[in-house]
């Protein structure tokens, strides 16, 4: 089932995307097949979009659970949020982290430093991509601050724009434009740096004007009680009469018939129109209640959907690292992990051993009494 967005496109792309929020025990991820308007099974691309929350709980750790499931469903490119660097020259980074993990599938990547960090493993963070496809441009965003904004971390946006005619057919299509971005969590920079990312991709894009497709991949820090700026952009969304961006859009003389000039659709939300949008869900809160909204989207324009996948590995993930976690906590806290690892084997073998004389002690003396017996 393909659902078109514009009569105007001749053909439309096959792309599944991978929308997965990554934490400490949660992780959830949605998969989405948009569809050419002819049947070619293997014209398809998959994207994916992934918050790493940097290097934190047990990244040496997490790293493995996401390479697993970038191998099982095997995206072409990969947008990711919070990446961190160990040094300022990013030559040794999460990117770098999953691309030794993934030697055979990702030849190339791109990042966009955002902002130094002073808490924490790492010296910069900001967004990155992993590609199959060859990068022909890119460009970094950088979203402008208010001196009186309380989020004091730098947004942007990273721009590629990707060689994809080795796999799929028809010019229009061959070259789609890729976005990574990490909206502020502060409710009115938010409307800015929406702005600002629309503003890039009309006037500052060369390859938006050929009418190539687009792809943003992004956390958009919207939260069920913050979802106004995304609002603005997606066409099948009706506006308030006051809108809380409506300030910012007066001051950069916006309307909202610009931004909804492309016909951008939220991929989930185009599949499941009816859907509760708690089955969308990737971001969580800990250690309960698990997960509350929907901050990680894909957004498309010049694409249609064909069907998405939901999948939350959760369980699996404690479950298949279990070890590796709680030795990774005892580490974090201070002790010494293969200290331990050889007392709980020692005591172990201590055991077996005290069992086996145990028993021959039994079987000594059961034999004992039967010659007496005799």
């Amino acid at each position: 089932m393909a659902l078109s967005i514009s009569k105007t496109i001749p053909a439309v792309l096959i792309v599944c995307a991978l929308i997965a929020g990554i934490n400490l025990y949660l992780s959830s991820l949605t998969q989405i097949d948009v569809k050419q308007n002819f049947d070619v099974s293997d014209n398809t691309i998959r994207v994916a979009t992934f918050n790493l929350w940097n290097y934190m709980f047990h990244w040496q750790i997490r790293k493995l659970h996401i390479a697993s499931l970038l191998r099982k469903y095997d995206p072409a490119i990969v947008g990711l949020q919070e990446v961190r660097s160990r040094d300022r020259d990013w030559k040794d980074n999460q990117l770098l982290d999953l691309r030794h993990l993934l030697a055979d599938r990702y030849q190339y990547q791109m990042h966009a430093m955002a902002t130094s960090v002073s808490g924490g493993e790492g010296t910069d963070e900001g967004v990155g991509l992993l590609s199959k496809f060859p990068i022909l441009a890119t460009q970094r965003f950088r979203f402008q601050r208010q001196q009186s904004d309380p989020d004091l971390n730098q947004r942007v946006a990273l721009w590629a724009l990707l060689d994809t005619s080795s796999h799929l057919s028809g010019t229009k299509h061959s070259r789609p434009n890729v976005i990574v971005t990490h909206f502020s969590y502060e409710k009115s920079t938010q409307c800015n740096n929406l702005l600002e990312m629309m503003k890039a991709i009309y006037h500052d894009i060369p390859s938006a004007a050929s009418g190539y497709p687009f792809v943003i991949l992004g956390d958009f820090n919207a939260y069920n009680d913050s979802t106004a700026p995304l609002d603005l952009i997606l066409a099948d969304h009706e506006l308030p009469l006051l809108h809380r961006c409506g300030e910012a859009m007066a001051r950069e003389r916006i309307t909202v018939e610009d931004l909804r000039k492309y016909k951008w659709i939220d991929a989930w939300r185009d599949y499941n129109p009816s859907a509760n949008e708690t089955f969308g869900y990737t971001f969580s809160t800990m250690p309960w209640p698990g997960l509350v909204c929907r901050p990680d989207r894909i957004l498309l324009s010049g694409l249609s959907v064909d069907d998405v996948i939901v999948d939350k590995s959760s369980k699996a993930y404690k479950r298949g690292y279990f070890w590796k976690i709680n030795f990774s906590r005892l580490a974090g806290a201070g002790y010494n992990v293969d200290l331990i690892i050889f007392q709980i084997v020692l005591t172990l073998v201590v055991m077996i051993f005290s069992a086996i004389l145990c028993m021959i002690s039994r079987t000594g003396r059961a034999l004992a009494s039967i010659i007496l017996f005799i």
